[in-house]
């Protein structure tokens, strides 16, 4: 038995290194199609450079389609411009409470914060005082920024309340990301609205030709496997991580097998892997009332082939104890659309109204099994 450790016969990436080009971090130093929204948000925090007040932006759109890493940009092309203006970037997935993203801002400043000891308010206040020292002005995006729904979201009333030169971007996958925000946040809040349109399978095939062309060795991956990588990732609702985790998978699939092209089987072999991990992080992404409309869904249609009315879904949900209103509910059904979970299409003839009828995308056996492990 050869060494576990050893490395395959044949390679398709280059050099020790080249899959990384592939993985979800990685920046590249061209974001095709992603042009415009870049010089808007570059526009928005640009006046910072010269002493001037900027204007926060928000950025929304579906999972994996540029905010973050147009955001990650212009920071990076910020901090080469002048060094007078600080740049943080923090995520608020698990830095989801007023506390927790104050502490991550000024350790990210310097300071070292004790795990406890320390009152929410305290932090606040030596936050504020390394924020007037530390430079001329500030960029400040909070990634995920719906995790700070309720009284966590009042970290952005005192970001915005104090008298420090800064810009914020705010990265939301959810159009609404601020309804369940405090008033005073809201009301305070203005900001230019950036909404960031999926990808259809062009600008996928050139984003993932030309990752794929960073990665792999000339001739082991033909764009013809390229190609249809992009229409599975535009099928399953143009998420990028997608289409770079089957032309990842698949070229390991092929170093495993000891080859130097990548091939149709070795895409063929991984695409249930990944179709299955990325229903499994949206289902984990969502939320409980999400998850009980899912459901809902599904149970109504599970003995009968002909799809549920959205009034009829309302009902069914709001008698098993859903909580929101029906404009919610109907946003809700429109995010779970968007993730290519469900699907609509307006009733037509013979329906009262724009009675629109629902139906399960995502493979029911799958979906119906993922949900009963999040109960």
């Amino acid at each position: 038995m050869r060494n576990l450790f050893d490395g395959p016969e044949r390679g398709v990436f280059r050099g020790d290194d080249g899959d990384h080009v592939l993985l979800h971090d990685f920046l590249p130093d061209e974001l095709p199609h992603r042009e415009n929204e870049m010089h808007v948000v570059a526009d928005c925090v640009s006046p910072l450079i010269s002493g001037g007040r900027p204007v926060h932006v928000f950025l929304h759109g579906a999972p994996g389609i540029g905010k973050t890493a147009v955001t990650r940009t212009v920071l990076t092309h910020m901090g080469d411009q002048t060094s007078s203006v600080k740049v943080l970037y923090l995520n608020c997935w698990s830095k989801n409470t007023r506390h927790g993203v104050l502490v991550e801002l000024l350790t990210a400043l310097g300071e070292i914060v004790p795990r406890q000891g320390l009152s929410t308010d305290e932090v606040y206040d030596r936050l504020l005082y390394r924020l007037d020292r530390k430079a001329d002005g500030y960029v400040i995006a909070l990634d995920e920024v719906d995790r700070l729904a309720g009284k966590e979201g009042d970290v952005l009333y005192d970001l915005l309340r104090s008298e420090v030169n800064l810009g914020l971007i705010l990265i939301s996958n959810d159009p609404y990301a601020f309804r369940n925000f405090d008033a005073r946040v809201r009301s305070s809040l203005s900001y230019e609205e950036v909404a960031f349109a999926a990808y259809g399978y062009d600008e996928l095939k050139d984003i993932l030709g030309e990752r794929a062309r960073m990665a792999f060795l000339p001739g082991a991956c033909d764009p013809a496997i390229v190609g249809v990588v992009a229409r599975f990732t535009a099928e399953s609702g143009g998420d990028v991580r997608l289409g770079l985790d089957c032309l990842l998978k698949a070229g390991r699939e092929a170093e495993r097998a000891g080859t130097d092209r990548v091939g149709a089987d070795h895409v063929k072999a991984v695409l249930g892997r990944v179709r299955s991990a990325r229903l499994k992080l949206d289902l984990q992404g969502i939320t409980d009332e999400e998850r009980a409309i899912l459901r809902t869904v599904l149970a109504l249609t599970e003995q009968d082939t002909t799809p549920a009315t959205t009034g009829t879904v309302f009902g069914a949900y709001k008698e098993k104890g859903g909580v929101v209103a029906e404009r919610t509910f109907r946003k809700y059904l429109a995010n779970l659309e968007s993730l290519r979970i469900l699907s609509s299409r307006l009733s037509g003839k013979g329906q009262r109204g724009n009675t629109r009828l629902i139906t399960v995308r995502a493979p029911r056996t799958e979906l119906t099994a993922l949900l009963g492990e999040m109960y």
